[in-house]
């Protein structure tokens, strides 16, 4: 940048005391900057900064201050005098500690500092009185636990204050897994040092108990493991496996069997996928029959690298077995979480609920139970989550009617689920089970805690209803391992358009199919098995199918203009395969054919990504060594196409024809824009953000005469009701309690840009969700096509959360005119209207 240019925005700035040196390689600050002692906002994004000068300090009237994406170590040791501050974003830096007097900035509301090494924080931040939010995510501090930030800033904050004053947790899971026969329930006796059972009897459901072992480092404290041991049938499917976290593995295989037969590199696979960062030891059991162990170590270790090692011993005559208590010991005590901090209170009532014998409380006699020991209602629901998310307990507060229930001993759903899926009566009948049936296998239970379990099952995506009578439940891992010979409805369609990707993976986790089928139960023709499942939407329909032999899932739309609804199916499968983080994923699309010939290969979908973004025109099909053009294979399928879908949809506006094709397209575009704007996020705080509406409008009053010089313009808010695929969104009335006035916008100017965007996201999702929707116009198209172009290049993990804190200003009672938080299956957060919402309720039960 010239100097001229610099001496430019600094007279700018003079006046509307907002700075913006993003972009431009510095590595110093410009000495002429703190001549600017009325700067308010000041952005030096993207910057070779390593540090800021001492005389930053001297503005003091700065309100918000952007340093992100630079190469930050230190901050000048007279923070602390920013007393104006109210909003300080450092991501992405290189920062390890921060100076104590950043709690001296009594006035700040937001502080970013994710993806950060930071280490530890300065104990008084949390003292800051009105600080709102706070992004840590991608740092390297041990407290608080990723489980706890991802609750979002109110459940951070509470927990680092009550830590203040907290003790240490010696507690985590263990779980044995492999074939059935090879000893897994003897070994689990023998280290718990009970009777040997009477029989060999294979297992059935899951059993749960405590094993308590002293590490030889810290001689005062007890290590506390809970111990699954997986039965038949629970064994052979993944749910148990992605639903307990922190967790030690032994999976165990039979000496003389070997470690093939043991399938050892199948369950490593699965683990990897599962928990990817969780130790596993080998330990081969009947060492009395064999002493030799042929193994792979070393191969294995290369694949598997959260392999700890391998252990010999023999259950019958005991030897090896206080070898494995050490090991167990040593190996516990390295977990990052062992000896972390819980707050005193949340312990005490921990302690509490893990001596009930209870199965299950109401969320009233667990907000009881723990009030008992001094825990508040709002530290009740933080602490419940933060349970659920490591595996002690289940409890879902998002779901409506699940919301009451809170079940103490996870393992009681799972055996109530080894119930339903031994039952020969559920396999012969093809999963579906009756009223009649849930009564017979579990009979124990009242109808209404029926209805609850049942409900924990749909949520998990283990079962949902057939319709809206609800009589009737398909346990999707019931289904029929064989698909219908004749699948007429997609048969028929054969010669439409159809788009699909194949989705080759590491490992199959066969309960892939069967969540997917779930979470798109909205588009069910009731023509499904256990590794497929035919959809339908309007004019479209949909068919996914799994090849568990080949490791391949393949995902299919056939109809005039898939794309809109491959987008959705898409959706629906990629939130079901991120439940194993570790899973490998290669994507590949079919090559369309050359001259009219159809053609087998498939292009890999990672390479056509690279190629545009390094535009590359085109790329080789290496079937036939054609050249194929690059956007054209992206086409409606990759987020950059989407200035290439908006030409398509002025096209048809200009020829005022094909009005159907054309709202599919703008669907489609309003569904990239979304995913454009949470993607900008990280994960913990683009969900923690979607708490609060996320569609409205902002309209400025007018300001005529001699008061445009002396009045700032008031903003009028206005929150819409997103509705469903058969409504229009639409706005709030003050009826509702839907619009707001915003008497300083000065003081969310920073949020201008993206406002912008939100705003006009408003009024473009008003070109329709359904085929009754009035005409596309030009200026609404023209403002799509603004919303991809001016999306804003600067966008921190805090922005998503400060427009939440907007709102929460603005409604204290966080009413929001009434509207309600859904999640649709496929991951989509909706606020919808009352009405709306019971009527999406209704129809996906």
């Amino acid at each position: 940048m010239t100097h001229k240019h610099l001496t430019h925005l600094f007279n700018q700035a003079a006046t509307s005391g907002k700075l913006d040196l993003c972009h431009l390689q510095l590595t110093a600050l410009p000495p002429k900057l703190f001549e600017l002692k009325n700067l308010e906002w000041l952005y030096l994004d993207h910057n070779q900064l390593t540090t800021l000068p001492v005389e930053l300090a001297e503005l003091t009237s700065l309100r918000v201050l952007s340093v992100t994406h630079n190469q930050l170590t230190t901050l000048p040791p007279a923070f602390g005098q920013l007393q104006n501050l109210e909003w300080l974003y450092l991501a992405h830096n290189q920062l390890t500690t921060l100076p104590p007097d950043i709690a001296e900035l009594r006035n700040l509301k937001a502080l970013s500092l994710a993806h950060n090494p930071l280490t530890e924080l300065p104990k008084r931040i949390v003292m800051l009185p009105y600080l709102k939010i706070l992004s840590l995510e991608n740092t390297a501090l041990e407290s608080p636990p990723v489980e706890i930030l991802s609750q979002g800033t109110s459940a951070t904050l509470t927990y680092l204050r009550k830590s203040l004053h907290g003790r240490k947790q010696w507690t985590t899971n263990l779980l044995l897994v492999g074939e059935p026969g090879v000893g897994k329930t003897a070994l689990l006796r023998n280290l718990l040092d009970e009777p040997a059972p009477l029989s060999e009897e294979i297992m059935t459901g899951v059993t749960v108990k405590t094993w308590s072992l002293k590490p030889s480092s810290l001689a005062k404290v007890t290590l506390q493991l809970n111990t699954w041991d997986f039965g038949q049938p629970l064994s052979t499917i993944h749910y148990p496996l992605s639903t307990i976290h922190r967790a030690v593995y032994l999976l165990v295989f039979h000496a003389k069997w070997g470690y093939e037969v043991g399938k050892l590199y199948h369950w490593l696979t699965l683990i990897q996928a599962t928990a990817p960062h969780s130790p596993v030891w080998l330990i081969a059991t009947h060492l009395d029959e064999k002493t030799e162990v042929l193994l792979p170590w070393e191969d294995l270790k290369r694949k598997y690298p959260q392999l700890v090692g391998y252990h010999k011993l023999s259950n019958k005559t005991k030897q090896g077995l206080p070898e494995l208590t050490q090991l167990m010991a040593d190996t516990v005590m390295t977990l990052p979480w062992i000896g972390e901090v819980w707050p005193i209170h949340w312990l005490a009532a921990v302690n509490a609920m893990r001596a009930k014998p209870d199965y299950y409380l109401t969320i009233q006699q667990f907000q009881e139970l723990m009030a008992e020991k001094n825990v508040t209602p709002k530290e009740t629901i933080i602490l419940a989550k933060w349970l659920h998310a490591i595996g002690d307990l289940l409890y879902f507060p998002d779901p409506h009617k699940l919301k009451n229930l809170v079940i103490l001993q996870p393992h009681w759903v799972m055996n109530l689920l080894s119930r339903l899926l031994t039952s020969p009566v559920v396999s012969t009948n093809k999963g579906l089970l009756s009223v009649t049936l849930i009564n017979e296998l579990w009979g124990d239970l009242e109808p209404v805690l029926q209805e609850q379990v049942l409900n924990i099952m749909e949520h998990l995506n283990l079962a949902y209803r057939m319709s809206e009578t609800q009589h009737t439940s398909v346990i999707v891992e019931r289904l029929p391992l064989d698909p219908p010979e004749h699948v007429k409805s997609w048969t028929k369609m054969s010669k439409a358009k159809e788009i699909s990707m194949t989705y080759s993976l590491n490992t199959f986790p066969s309960d892939i199919p069967s969540s997917f089928i779930v979470r798109t139960r909205r588009f069910s023709t009731n023509t499904h098995w256990h590794y497929g499942a035919l959809l339908a939407d309007r004019h479209h329909f949909g068919l996914l199918q799994a090849f568990p032999a080949e490791n391949k899932l393949q995902l299919a739309v056939r109809g005039p203009y898939p794309h809109h609804f491959f987008a959705v199916l898409r959706d629906a499968l990629e939130l079901t395969l991120q439940r194993y983080p570790g899973l490998h994923i290669h994507r590949h699309l079919p090559c369309p054919g050359h001259y009219g010939q159809p053609c087998t290969y498939e292009f890999d979908y990672a390479a056509l990504e690279k190629a545009l973004t390094r535009n590359i025109q085109a790329i080789q099909c290496h079937e036939t060594f054609e050249m194929m053009p690059v956007e054209e294979l992206l086409f409606g399928l990759d987020k950059r196409s989407l200035e290439a879908v908006l030409q398509r949809i002025e096209i048809l506006r200009e020829e005022n024809s094909k009005e159907v094709e054309m709202r599919s397209w703008v669907e489609w575009s309003q569904r990239q824009l979304f995913h454009q704007l949470t993607a900008a996020q990280s994960s913990a705080t683009a969900v923690a953000a979607l708490q609060c509406p996320y569609l409205f409008t902002l309209t400025p009053t007018e300001v005529n005469g001699w008061q445009k010089m002396l009045v700032m313009p008031e903003v009028k808010l206005q929150l819409y009701c997103q509705g469903t695929s058969s409504h229009l969104p639409h706005p709030m009335t003050k009826e509702d309690g839907g619009i707001y006035t915003i008497s300083d916008w000065r003081r969310w100017n920073h949020l201008g840009p993206l406002a912008f965007w939100i705003t006009n996201i408003a009024f473009t999702s008003s070109l329709g969700n359904g085929l009754d929707s009035p005409p596309i116009l030009p200026e609404e198209l023209t403002k799509l096509r603004r919303l991809q172009q001016d999306f804003p290049a600067r966008i921190d993990e805090t922005v998503l959360p400060s427009l939440c804190l907007l709102l929460k200003e603005l409604d204290p009672s966080e009413q929001w005119g009434g509207l309600q938080r859904l999640v649709l299956p496929e991951g989509v957060v909706l606020w919808l209207c009352g009405c709306h919402a019971e009527e999406y309720r209704r129809k996906n039960r």
